[in-house]
């Protein structure tokens, strides 16, 4: 695993904040934001930024992959605000600052809509703005894959034909829930990509 994924893996905040995570969802049968949830978000999220040859490094994408949920504990109801703020305040995370916004607000927009171009700080440039809108499309689309987080995808591959991008999954279960999220993540995604996603199941042999 890479360096700073491994100091934020290791760090004893990040641990606190899993288990009041896991504390917060007891009651729950579904759904629970656990590490194989984060885990699998983080390895479609890479192979998504991978078939978009994003300048960007595996270990911010890992970042935000195991940090997306982080807040849950707090507000289950916002869980990417609470987790822009946890990220913000702290400096566990094992990345410098400039790297800590930048997945802080990849978090954050994974479950808000991105402001106006006129509405950022001064501070946050447009390419800046660009990149961490097409970053976070792509972790929304990553999460809308496991949706159930129950890691149902046993093999994901990408092929791209022309404008689209023909995502295959294979695996025998039911993938209902994950095909309807991922319906709904596909149009934001596209629109900051300018690439349409095509998701196709495949039965495991």
């Amino acid at each position: 695993m890479m360096e700073k994924v491994q100091k934020l893996y290791r760090h004893p905040l990040y641990r606190e904040c899993l288990e009041k995570n896991k504390k917060a969802e007891e009651t729950r049968i579904f759904c629970k934001h656990g590490m194989e949830h984060f885990m699998d978000v983080a390895r479609i999220a890479y192979i998504l930024s991978v078939d978009r040859a994003y300048a960007v490094s595996k270990e911010i994408i890992y970042a935000a992959a195991l940090l997306h949920d982080i807040g849950k504990y707090v507000n289950l109801n916002d869980p990417g605000k609470n987790g822009y703020q946890l990220i913000i305040s702290t400096e566990i995370m094992g990345l410098s600052h400039r790297e800590r916004e930048e997945v802080a607000n990849i978090v954050l927009y994974n479950t808000q809509e991105l402001p106006d171009t006129d509405e950022l700080d001064t501070a946050f440039w447009r390419e800046e703005y660009l990149r961490i809108a097409k970053l976070s499309s792509i972790l929304r689309l990553a999460n809308a894959l496991d949706r159930g987080h129950k890691q149902k995808l046993e093999k994901c591959s990408m092929a791209r034909k022309g404008k689209e991008l023909i995502i295959s999954l294979e695996t025998n279960q039911d993938i209902t829930l994950e095909i309807t999220r991922f319906s709904k993540k596909a149009e934001t995604f596209s629109e900051f990509t300018g690439i349409t996603p095509v998701l196709k199941q495949k039965r495991a042999l």
